[in-house]
């Protein structure tokens, strides 16, 4: 009986040494897919960031050069970062712009917008997407003021909901 034992175990032992093998194999493999595909990642974003800068104007590409993340969002080539940057400076926002007044501009444009009578749902509906995306790019709700608040506290720590609205609109 002993031998039995000893010999199941034996067939147990080269069976769990053939899986272990087989696992490693796998995990090496696929080690070197990820390898590859983060390689083809990298490649990808810098080929990216160069088609999105080499489609700007010297001017454009020397506004998006002058934004305060520039350094750290081009080191690590976010696209994302650049395309939004690129819809702010297009919608005539940049580093000195009035952050509060250029988020009321973009409530205001997304409050206007209407379906003309000559126009298509379709067309209407991108006009009313790109309104709510540009409010949203200023940080800003299309219903309140909250984050722009949040902003405000951050350099003024007796910061209030009224004074946020006073520096946006004087008049009130």
């Amino acid at each position: 009986m002993p031998d039995k034992d000893a010999a199941a175990t034996f067939i147990r032992e080269a069976d769990n040494a053939d899986r272990r093998d087989e696992v490693k194999l796998l995990y090496g493999i696929q080690l070197k897919s990820n390898a590859e595909r983060e390689k083809d990642l990298s490649q990808n974003l810098t080929v990216l960031w160069a088609t999105i800068m080499g489609q700007c104007t010297p001017a454009l590409q020397e506004e998006v050069h002058g934004e305060p993340d520039y350094i750290s969002k081009s080191s690590t080539f976010d696209s994302v970062w650049s395309l939004k940057s690129l819809q702010k400076i297009t919608a005539g926002v940049n580093k000195t712009t009035n952050k509060y007044y250029s988020a009321f501009k973009a409530n205001k444009k997304f409050y206007s917008t209407q379906q003309n009578s000559n126009k298509g749902i379709d067309e209407f509906y991108n006009r009313f997407e790109n309104a709510k995306e540009l409010v949203c790019l200023f940080n800003a709700n299309v219903v309140d003021i909250s984050s722009l608040l949040i902003d405000e506290q951050l350099t003024d720590a007796t910061a209030t909901a009224r004074k946020t609205c006073k520096s946006i609109l004087p008049s009130l």
